[in-house]
């Protein structure tokens, strides 16, 4: 049965201009033609638009009365709207803000200091899905129901496929090393390893339901982007334009705005539970204006298993069509003494930076990079985590730049050693920088309701410098039409 339904699904979908079985999340762009006596109408799923609407004058001569353009390019460069639907909230919005229950939301400013039409990227600049097209009501029915039994069995909403995917959970496995991810905000959920008994524990906090996950503000185990950390201002300039985005963290954008790359689902390419290397393949299409950045940006990330004790993480992404700035992290929380053993202040860590990016009140890099000896956050030699804490304000959320690190080149970033476990957690990457961060506010409820206080866990986030766009010294995040990102981590696991 499958086979027969594959294809009348796969020509039908051919007809309405989708992309064949497993659907992309970014649907396939037509034009769709109803008609009805002397009555006609195009449109296009592309910002839901009317194309043209035909009918009789008085003599039964036919014409078209709605103005608009010839070719798709030619809307999506559209200014006036042309036959558009428009949304989320159509006209303006006055100051490109409201203030609904009590909270202050900032809107992207499209119209001066105002917001019209729902923003730069409103319902009209974006791609819909078609859940149901019936020129002719006899084989539309035919169809649906050989569509509706195969998009069934793959888990899609039935016609047309859904540009939301279904969120899933996601096990890999290999010897004692086991990983559970989630294509909600592709987290990290809980990564478990034996300690120097051989008892496995789970060494990631995190949460026990999707639900919460998409309530969280601590970013537990996210892919965090469009740009991880923070941008002053909620702002940069860029090849002259200046760009806007949405403050959430006081006036800053922080981990690529309210509703980045943590808060999306993303479409699975690629799932392989077993074998010599499982791994799974989690793919995102950002697109243009999107929480404000510019360009569309295609970004994929790759778990993969690779044998002894050993994970590694690559995020890669793709400007398609303007310079934007890339800044993809894991924002994993560890506590290699497992995730409710209580905190890491007696965990050792060595940091293979000798310099760091010292920061302002509001934790926005100065510009400087200075040396770390003398200073509380010299760990070229392993140390406890909470040796120097006497020294600082709350706990340590700065920026390292890592010794010897160079673009392809994977160097050592951090090495952490939980003495009572015996775990043992390396870090290596390709990237300039990583961010160490003892969770100094964290008051959570977590996995099996266990309560995760200050310094429950570290998080290392290899990274390019915070801020970069807005700093020129500081390595460059910049990616230009063409041009391809990639970030590399492997994590080694090991008891001592």
């Amino acid at each position: 049965m499958a086979r027969l339904s594959v294809s009348w699904c796969f020509s039908l979908l051919q007809i309405f201009g989708f992309l064949a079985i497993g659907c992309s999340a970014r649907e396939e762009i037509g034009i769709y033609e109803l008609k009805q006596g002397n009555l006609s109408v195009k449109l296009t799923n592309y910002g839901a638009h009317i194309i043209s609407l035909v009918v009789p004058d008085k003599h039964g001569k036919l014409g078209d009365v709605v103005l608009g353009y010839d070719t798709i390019k030619e809307y999506k460069n559209d200014s006036s709207s042309f036959g558009a639907t428009v949304g989320r909230v159509g006209n303006r919005i006055s100051g490109a803000q409201f203030t609904l229950n009590g909270t202050l939301y900032k809107l992207i400013a499209n119209d001066g200091k105002n917001t019209l039409h729902g923003g730069p990227k409103g319902f009209s600049k974006v791609v819909w899905t078609v859940k149901k097209y019936s020129p002719e009501e006899k084989m539309a029915k035919f169809s649906v129901s050989w569509c509706f039994s195969l998009l069934q069995i793959f888990g899609f909403l039935a016609i047309g496929c859904s540009a939301r995917e279904e969120i899933g959970i996601y096990e890999l496995k290999q010897g004692n090393l086991s990983v559970k991810l989630t294509n909600y905000g592709a987290h990290i959920i809980s990564l478990v390893v034996p300690d120097k008994h051989g008892k496995l524990g789970d060494v990631v906090l995190g949460y026990d339901t999707i639900k919460e996950y998409k309530n969280d503000s601590s970013s537990f185990g996210a892919t965090v982007g469009r740009v991880a950390n923070r941008i002053s201002g909620a702002q940069f300039t860029l090849n002259g334009t200046l760009y806007k985005l949405i403050a959430n963290d006081g006036k800053n954008t922080l981990h690529g705005g309210p509703k980045g790359f943590s808060k999306v689902v993303w479409t699975v390419k690629k799932y392989s539970p077993e074998g010599q290397t499982p791994h799974v393949v989690f793919a995102y299409h950002s697109f243009d204006g999107e929480q404000g950045f510019p360009g569309d940006l295609r970004a994929i990330v790759v778990y993969k298993l690779l044998g002894d004790n050993k994970m590694s993480i690559t995020m890669k992404a793709k400007s398609l069509n303007k310079a934007t700035p890339v800044n993809l992290i894991n924002h994993a929380y560890w506590n290699l003494g497992g995730h409710d053993s209580g905190d890491i202040l007696s965990e050792e860590i060595q940091i293979f930076g000798s310099h760091y990016t010292p920061v302002d009140a509001q934790l926005i890099p100065t510009g400087k990079v200075v040396t770390v000896k003398g200073t509380p956050y010299d760990f070229l030699r392993p140390r406890t985590v909470g040796s120097m804490f006497s020294k600082l304000t709350a706990g340590y959320d700065i920026n390292y730049a890592i010794d010897g690190s160079a673009e392809q080149k994977l160097t050592k970033a951090a090495i952490v050693h939980d003495k009572k476990s015996g775990r043992v957690m390396e870090i290596s990457t390709n990237q300039p920088g990583v961010q160490f961060y003892t969770s100094n506010t964290l008051y959570q409820k977590g996995k099996g309701g266990f309560t995760y206080k200050p310094h429950a866990a570290l998080c290392l986030e290899t990274q390019g410098f915070p801020d970069s766009v807005n700093h020129p010294t500081f390595p460059s995040q910049i990616v230009n039409p063409g041009e391809s990102y990639k970030h590399y981590m492997l994590f080694k696991f090991s008891n001592l």
